[in-house]
C-alpha cells in the first residue's frame, strides 16, 4: 500500500543588485518602433544591396508611421543608385507617414547614415526594433563579425577613419550586436561590449516576426507567405 508524504524544498533566491532595483521596468509597448528589411546581392555572399525602414510612434489608435525611407550599401554602384533615385523621386511612391510637417518624399540614405542616425538612435532610446528573420538582416548591416564568447556571433556595425593611420577601423565606442541562436527559428539578440553604460541606459528590444509567427502558429513562414496569413 502506498503512503502519501509531504515534501519540503528549500530554495535560495538571490536579492537583486542595487542597479537592478533602481532600473525602471520598460514599458510594455515602447513609444517608438523601428521596422526594417534588407535586400541582398544574388551571389553567394548575399551582401547588402539596399533596404527599407519605417519609424512608428504609439498613439491612441496604435502605432502610426512618422518616417519612411530607403538605405543602400555604402559601395553601391552608380547604376543601382540611379534606380533607387528614380524610385524615391516617383510621385507614386509617396511615404505612408502620418505627421506634421508632411513627409512628401522617401528618404534615400546610405547604410552608414542609417546605422548612425536611425538604428543607434532607436537602440539608445529603447525603441522596439522589428524585422522578419532579424539575425540575417542585422548581419547584412555589419561591417565585420567575430565569434561571441558564449557561442553565436558578435556583429560590428560602425567603422571610422583612424586619426593615427588614416585607415578604416572599428569604432569601439559603439556596442556590438550579439546573436545567439537556439535553433533554426529562435535566437537571442542583445548588446555586447558596451564601454559607457550611461550612454546606453536601456535594454535593446528586438522582435523577430519569424519567431513570433512560429510561436503563434507552430509553422514556419517566409516573408511572402506570412503576408497572406490572418
Amino acid at each position: 500500500m502506498q503512503e502519501r508524504h509531504d515534501i519540503y524544498v528549500r530554495a535560495h533566491a538571490p536579492l537583486p543588485s542595487k542597479r537592478q532595483r533602481l532600473r525602471r521596468a520598460p514599458a510594455k509597448w515602447p513609444e517608438y518602433a523601428l521596422i526594417f528589411d534588407t535586400e541582398t546581392t544574388l551571389d553567394p555572399t548575399q551582401k547588402l544591396n539596399f533596404g527599407c525602414f519605417r519609424r512608428y510612434r504609439l498613439g491612441y489608435s496604435g502605432y502610426a508611421c512618422i518616417d519612411e525611407g530607403l538605405f543602400h550599401s555604402d559601395v553601391l554602384g552608380r547604376v543601382e543608385r540611379k534606380v533607387l533615385e528614380r524610385y524615391v523621386n516617383n510621385p507614386v511612391n509617396v511615404p505612408a507617414t502620418e505627421r506634421f510637417v508632411v513627409q512628401i518624399k522617401l528618404k534615400l540614405i546610405d547604410r552608414a547614415h542609417f546605422i548612425s542616425h536611425v538604428f543607434w538612435r532607436a537602440v539608445r532610446n529603447g525603441d522596439l526594433i522589428v524585422g522578419f528573420n532579424l539575425p540575417f538582416d542585422l548581419s547584412r548591416l555589419a561591417v565585420k563579425f567575430t565569434n561571441a564568447k558564449k557561442d553565436g556571433w558578435s556583429l560590428l556595425l560602425t567603422s571610422r577613419t583612424s586619426k593615427k593611420t588614416g585607415e578604416i577601423e572599428i569604432e569601439p565606442e559603439k556596442p556590438r550586436i550579439v546573436i545567439t541562436s537556439l535553433n533554426s527559428k529562435m535566437a537571442f539578440v542583445k548588446l555586447g561590449s558596451i564601454w559607457n553604460r550611461e550612454e546606453w541606459p536601456r535594454e535593446a528590444r528586438f522582435l523577430d516576426l519569424r519567431t513570433l509567427t512560429w510561436a503563434l502558429r507552430n509553422r514556419s513562414y517566409s516573408l511572402e507567405t506570412v503576408s497572406y496569413t490572418h
